[in-house]
């Protein structure tokens, strides 16, 4: 009862939900994940960035189940998931991107793990790809274990994955903030503090089933090709030497080559800038020569032609 009580005053969790123009996809992703929460100890939080949808409306409808915070503006997306830690009350923050979906049981397996595996600082949800759609989605329970990594076994195991938001689960009071902050404007706040978290705690939960559907090709309006190149090797060079091998972290860079690149290449839409970081960040990699410059030759013959289609 004591644990229950305290949990009433201050949630245990904090499922923050960051928005932007997308209701289609939250209504999906908050009707599969409100019938998990429960009574007490979980609040879900949506950071609408000023959406010109109809999130305002749709958030209204649902009463008391979500607590709602809208920016006056649009702040860009960093500034956004930020406040998705500033104004939690949760001891953890779940931070669940409005077009990715929990299984059916996702909630009770986390809060499991949260109070069995010693409260944790790092807790990372093993996610699966799905298509635009998410046509694979199936609501029945799912079972996953748990291993305790430490920092450089935790990104072994996943690679370039700690870049997925979605998975990220983290005590607040774990989070090297000043370091997180230094990464605004570069679009990937929940990778530094997914990297950046493991490597000053040295432990994270990793769950050894999937327990997230993740939408596959939307993008969020930026410039994926910059921001998986130049941005995410600027995050990981600028690591505190003694949390990371660096030979693993050149590893990790390499598989983002030989796959977020290359699809990149391969699908989404490309400006000037962001073809010269493909090149300019990938080129000392052998998947540069492998998968990406085939890939980008293609993408060209068919833009000649006029085959080419591109996500945006």
């Amino acid at each position: 009862m004591p644990e229950q009580d305290s949990e009433e005053r201050q949630p245990l969790l904090t499922i923050a939900i960051p928005t932007y123009n997308r209701v289609d996809c939250l209504t999906q992703t908050l009707t599969t994940l409100l019938p998990q929460v429960p009574a007490t100890g979980v609040e879900v939080v949506v950071f609408d960035n000023a959406s010109p949808d109809g999130t305002a409306d749709y958030i209204r409808s649902l009463g008391t189940k979500v607590r709602y915070f809208r920016q006056k503006s649009n702040l860009g997306p960093d500034i956004n998931m930020l406040d998705c830690f500033r104004k939690a009350r949760g001891t953890y923050v779940w931070l669940l991107c409005d077009d990715d979906l929990p299984y059916s049981n996702t909630l009770d397996i986390l809060l499991s793990a949260i109070r069995d595996l010693d409260r944790p600082e790092f807790v990372y949800l093993y996610p699966i790809w799905g298509d635009a759609q998410l046509s694979q989605y199936r609501d029945t329970p799912v079972e996953s274990d748990w291993q305790i990594l430490d920092a450089n076994a935790f990104l072994q195991r996943i690679s370039f994955l700690f870049t997925f938001a979605s998975s990220i689960v983290v005590r607040r009071d774990s989070i090297p903030m000043e370091l997180v902050e230094r990464q605004k404007g570069t679009y990937l706040i929940p990778a530094a503090i997914a990297l950046y978290t493991a490597g000053a705690c040295n432990r994270v939960a990793v769950s050894t089933a999937p327990l997230l559907l993740a939408r596959g090709d939307n993008s969020g309006g930026y410039s994926a090709a910059t921001v998986f190149t130049k941005n995410l090797t600027e995050l990981m060079d600028r690591c505190p030497a003694e949390w990371y091998d660096r030979r693993l972290l050149e590893e990790v860079k390499r598989a983002n080559i030989d796959h977020t690149v290359r699809h990149i290449a391969e699908r989404w839409a490309l400006d000037g800038p962001g073809i010269w970081n493909i090149f300019r960040y990938s080129c000392r990699y052998k998947p540069f020569y492998q998968r990406v410059l085939p890939a980008l030759v293609r993408r060209a013959i068919h833009q000649i032609t006029g085959q080419t289609k591109v996500t945006s």
